[in-house]
This record gives structure tokens, C-alpha cells and sequence, in this order.
């Protein structure tokens, strides 16, 4: 039998690419979207998670 594998970030530039992706749409623009994504996508990899937070965070504080 075939498994589907759940989405998940395997690098620092996919958390980056996603954040661009993710920013674009203004209801998706704050900290509890970010934390929320880190926690769906990067729950395996506690590296990524927290740089996926800390990317999130400088974005936000850089957005208008």
C-alpha cells in the first residue's frame, strides 16, 4: 500500500519561499498564521520551526 506523505519543509529556502507565498495575502500577515504554519509544517524539525518563527517575525516587522 502507498503512503501519502503530509507536507513539510525540508530547508531553510522552502520556509523562506513559503513565508513570500504566504505574505501575499494580507489575512495571512501576522504572528499567529506563522506560528500556526510552523506547527503544520515544520513540527519535525525543531531547526526549521524556530527559523521559520524568527523569518516570520523579521518579515512582519519590516511590512508596512
Amino acid at each position: 500500500m502507498n503512503r501519502v506523505e503530509a507536507y513539510r519543509f525540508d530547508s531553510k529556502q522552502e520556509c523562506l519561499d513559503y513565508l513570500d507565498d504566504l505574505f501575499k495575502t494580507d489575512k495571512y500577515r501576522n504572528l499567529d498564521e506563522v506560528k500556526v504554519r510552523a506547527s503544520m509544517y515544520a513540527k519535525h524539525d525543531k531547526e526549521l520551526h524556530d527559523f521559520f518563527i524568527d523569518k516570520g517575525k523579521e518579515l512582519l516587522a519590516r511590512t508596512p
